[in-house]
């Protein structure tokens, strides 16, 4: 009877600890997409057509450690003047976290028309390098 009991308290445990495990991830995937959504808004909002933009290869990194802060990178995507569908284009971008409220605050966009377009290629490779990251969300 007290074999049972124990292997049942275990079994209890081991439930519980899955169930909360599974909720905190739920609220990372949570927070991983606000956080996107965040940096999509300020990287789109001098497009002609934010809302048609898309993204790819997207990986967010929490650099505050607390959820406060996060870097995104990534690829995207949007129309141009005449409603084409342009290519993507790399980007790089800070997101903030105030109470339940993220928000962009300064990136940069890869433009291959820019005159400088080398450089900041160089800039976004720099800010998305894997290895000045100590965890990374890739989705």
């Amino acid at each position: 009877m007290r074999k049972l009991a124990l292997s049942a308290a275990a079994l209890v445990l081991v439930f519980s600890a899955s169930v909360g495990e599974a909720f905190a991830q739920d609220g990372r995937s949570q927070q991983r997409a606000r956080v996107v959504e965040a940096a999509k808004a300020k990287i789109t909002e001098n497009f002609r057509h934010p809302d048609e933009a898309r993204l790819r290869n997207v990986e967010v990194w929490d650099i505050g450690g607390g959820g406060q802060t996060f870097h995104v990178c990534g690829e995207i995507n949007g129309a141009n003047a005449y409603g084409a569908t342009t290519d993507y284009r790399r980007f790089a971008i800070s997101v903030s976290r105030n109470g339940s409220s993220y928000s962009g605050i300064g990136g940069i966009l890869e433009s291959p028309e820019d005159p400088h377009a080398a450089t900041i290629a160089s800039i976004i490779d720099q800010a998305c390098s894997t290895s000045r990251f100590q965890e990374s969300w890739r989705f």
